[in-house]
Order: structure tokens, then sequence, then C-alpha cells
């Protein structure tokens, strides 16, 4: 009898933790019964310095969404230029157990201020909301209300340049010498190209990040891969052509690769004059041609405003799509010049390449 009555005991223990069971997976089901809730700024001006880059330019902070469970969210801060947010763009994600709030320095908001397309130097209205969701597949995604405020983005030049140094090109081993920029493409941040007259026998020539420094400075050691001098090291040794010739000269600084390649200009047009026009100069500038490689035009500095420009080749006009450096074309309208300044112009009539830098602030 005892016996028995243990059994039964056991049996309904049984059934009072199944129903238990069942009732727990129930009680857990996730929904949405609060979404997140952004909370207003206290103030609604943000002038970002360019001096004070590590300040604490804004936080952004909000009130938490309810998923009726406790489960891990993940909060996405999105800032847009208008407020069906097409051109969104993450600010950054916080989890659940974590302050409700982000905060961005004033090189951090400047930077992705130019990320989203906003002009530099003048006022604009930014667009702010907070984004929450649960689990790996972003499961039931709510959206806060949106937060108006506007900021006053200064202008910032993030590209390196590089130019020729070394007795085969026009500069010879004067690190100071107006020395000829190479072309960066418009796509790739680490690929560069030259194509020009170089000279051979004992000449050869090296490549410079600074004009008037010798470091950081790169070549290659024993012709197969580049190399880098940052400062800290020695010197790289030289690029070099086989014979005096025109050729192509293409360097990429993330894969550590470069190829030289013969050039045949001898069909190229000889032009007599190029000047820069378009919307950004009140008057055309005359470019400055090599006397070492007549197919090389400069300008050292002109001031421009913001707008477009175009070459004009002997009366034919080149343009291009992109900013500060890319490939002109005769069939391409003003490339365009995002911020007004003193600028550094190079062109090249035998590739259509050209390069820009503004000078007074790419420093």
């Amino acid at each position: 009898m005892i016996k028995n009555l243990k059994i039964a005991s056991l049996f309904l223990l049984g059934l009072l933790v199944s129903a238990c069971s069942e009732d727990d997976s129930t009680d857990f089901q996730a929904e949405l019964t609060a979404q997140p809730v952004a909370l207003e700024l206290d103030i609604t001006s943000i002038l970002l310095d360019a001096s004070n880059v590590d300040n604490p330019a804004v936080t952004i902070s909000w009130e938490e969404a309810d998923y009726n469970v406790p489960t891990e969210i993940k909060y996405d801060v999105q800032m847009a230029t208008n407020a069906e947010f097409t051109d969104a763009l993450s600010l950054g994600t916080v989890t659940k157990g974590r302050p409700n709030a982000i905060t961005l320095t004033v090189n951090d908001l400047n930077k992705k201020a130019s990320q989203i397309g906003l002009a530099p130097f003048n006022w604009s209205d930014v667009y702010v909301r907070v984004n929450s969701s649960i689990g790996t597949t972003n499961s039931l995604a709510a959206t806060s209300n949106i937060v108006v405020f506007e900021i006053y983005p200064f202008f910032t030049y993030p590209f390196k340049d590089l130019y020729l140094v070394g007795n085969a090109t026009e500069a010879d081993w004067n690190n100071n010498n107006q020395n000829p920029l190479l072309y960066r493409d418009s796509q790739n941040d680490n690929l560069y190209t030259y194509t020009g007259r170089f000279l051979s026998g004992d000449m050869a020539f090296k490549l410079l990040e600074v004009r008037g420094q010798w470091q950081p400075q790169w070549g290659t050691n024993g012709g197969e891969e580049v190399n880098v001098n940052d400062g800290s090291g020695d010197d790289p040794g030289v690029f070099s052509v086989p014979t005096e010739g025109y050729y192509s000269f293409t360097i990429d600084l993330a894969e550590r690769t470069f190829s030289i390649d013969p050039f045949d200009e001898a069909s190229a047009t000889d032009y007599t004059q190029v000047t820069i026009t378009g919307s950004s100069t009140t008057e055309d500038v005359a470019m400055t041609q090599s006397t070492f490689d007549p197919h090389i035009w400069s300008v050292l500095s002109t001031d421009l405003n913001t707008g477009g420009i175009q070459f004009s080749l002997d009366g034919t006009l080149w343009g291009g799509t992109s900013e500060f450096s890319g490939q002109a074309s005769t069939d391409a309208g003003e490339i365009p010049i995002p911020v007004a300044d003193a600028y550094e112009i190079w062109f090249n009539d035998l590739s259509g390449k050209y390069g820009m830098i503004p000078i007074n602030l790419s420093n």
C-alpha cells in the first residue's frame, strides 16, 4: 500500500511539472508592448569645432522598448537627411543592459555628416531615430519617434597623396620641387597611377607623401613588392624603368604591389593650351605645361568656389563625376567642387586623369 502511494505521488508530480512547463512556454512568448522613445536634445543647433575634435558633440538617449520578456534587445541609432530616412546611416548600436544612449565626439559626428553628404560650413537639419529588435534575425523590429536638430560640419580631406621624386622624373632628388602628383583612383583610395615620361640608366624614382619631407617614403626592395619607411625604419630601394620613354606606373598601397608598363604616346594629341573653366571659378585659369613632359599640366594654387570645373583642351571640354580625383572625358559634365578653397590641380592629357587638393583644408 505504501509502495502504491509513492508511485501515485510520482505520477501526479510529473503531471504538475508538465503543466508548469507548458505554462512557462506560454508566459515567455515575446511580443512588442512598447516601442523605444527617442528623447529630445537639450540643444537643437550643434556647431562642430575642428579645433576640439575629441570633445563630445551629442548624446542620443532613449527609453527602452518592451518585449514583455527578459530578452536581449538591440538598439540601432540612425541618422538621415530627411524624415523618410531614405539615406539612413547608423550612428552605432547598443544592447540592453548598457546605458540607453550613445555619445559621438565632434570628429565622429563630422565624419557621419560627411558620409551622409552634408555640405561643410553650412547649417543642415538631421533626423535621428532609434530602431529596436530582438534575436539574431532582428525580430519584432520597432522604430521610435524622430528627433530633429541641425549641425554645422567642418571639412575634412581624408585622402593620402603621393608625389614623384628622383632623377628619373622632373623633380630630380629634390623633395620640394613642385613634385608631380600621382592620380588616386576614385573607387579605391589605395590605388594610384601615373602615366608619363621617365628617364633610365642610373636614373630612378620613389614616392613621397609630403613635399619637403623624406618620410613617409615609398619604394621597392628587390623590385617585386612595395616597401615603405614611415619614419621609423630604413628607406626602401628605388623604382626604375628599363629604357627612357613613356610608362604607366601603378601602385597599390594596401596590396603592396606595383607595375610599370610601357605606354605608346606616339599618336597622342599635342595640346597647346589647357585651361580650367566652370561654375567654381570667376574666370578661366591657364594651366602650366611641364617642360619635362608636355602631357602633364598643373596649377599650384587657384581659388575655387563650390560648384564644378572642366578642363578645356584647346577648346574641347573634358569633365568628370568624382571630386578630388578621377577620370576625365569629353562626354562628362563638371567635376564637383564640394568646398571652397585654394586648390592645387593636376591633369594628364594622356590618361585623362586629374587630381586636386584643397590646400588650406588638407593639412
